[in-house]
């Protein structure tokens, strides 16, 4: 049997099992932007053309520097669950 090395596995937070896809971010959803900008995924896009067979998200922006609402539509492999990472205490 042959055992994986630890010096071989993906670091922490990264997904090595599949790429995301749009079904992982559910119309709603709250997420990070590879900018670091919070939104919310508002829309799913099918794939473009017969050459781009990919899906996106459109996320509305959804920070102070966002305040005219701005869209965006990334690859959704590109974004992050605002909820993952580390969690601040409030009180």
């Amino acid at each position: 049997m042959i055992e994986k090395s630890p010096a071989h596995s993906p670091a922490p937070g990264i997904m090595s099992a599949r790429l995301r896809d749009v079904d992982d971010f559910p119309i709603g959803t709250r997420v990070i932007t590879p900018s670091d900008r919070p939104g919310v995924v508002i829309a799913h896009q099918g794939a473009e053309s017969r050459d781009d067979m990919h899906e996106r998200c459109v996320v509305r922006y959804t920070d102070a520097r966002g305040e005219d609402r701005n869209l965006v539509t990334l690859l959704p492999h590109l974004l992050r669950l605002a909820s993952e990472g580390p969690q601040m205490e409030l009180f």
